[in-house]
């Protein structure tokens, strides 16, 4: 063989092996399962019997994130004065003092959000945000409100 058949041939063997291995879709199945996995592994399942008797499959979070969120809201449910500490580290006494005084209602927008299997420190944001505004509160003591109790949060994840 001539050295230019040779040089061609490595060439042609040498752009094939580089458009196999960084190919667009070389590793499209591998990246498709590795999603799915992923996706799976979000969500423990498992089934409940409630007082009726009655089975039902439960999702429970397994994003350490979330439960540390559920968590921070059943503290600001369950410890109103403790929660008013916090806000006040983190915004100050006026925004403590306005808490309190919408404090109810801060629970009222927190309530549903127990409810969702993933629950990120931006939907805690929007949701007290926007109760508090419904419930007659000015927009600037809502987002206050709603971004101590979110810099709060912050501070446990």
């Amino acid at each position: 063989m001539h050295t230019t058949t040779k040089k061609v041939i490595s060439i042609l063997l040498t752009v094939f092996f580089i458009c196999n291995i960084f190919s667009p879709t070389a590793f499209a199945s591998q990246n498709y399962l590795d999603i799915k996995d992923i996706q799976r592994s979000e969500l423990l399942y498992y089934n409940h019997v409630d007082a009726n008797n009655e089975a039902e499959t439960v999702v429970e979070p397994r994003n350490a994130v979330t439960k540390i969120v559920k968590s921070a809201i059943n503290f600001i449910k369950n410890n109103k004065e403790a929660a008013a500490k916090v806000v006040e580290a983190v915004s100050g006494p006026t925004v403590a003092k306005n808490f309190l005084k919408y404090y109810d209602k801060v629970v009222e927008a927190l309530d549903p959000l127990l409810e969702w299997s993933e629950v990120p420190a931006q939907a805690v944001y929007d949701a007290v945000r926007r109760v508090l505004v419904a419930a007659g509160a000015s927009e600037t003591v809502a987002v206050n409100i709603a971004l101590a109790i979110k810099e709060g949060l912050s501070w446990f994840v």
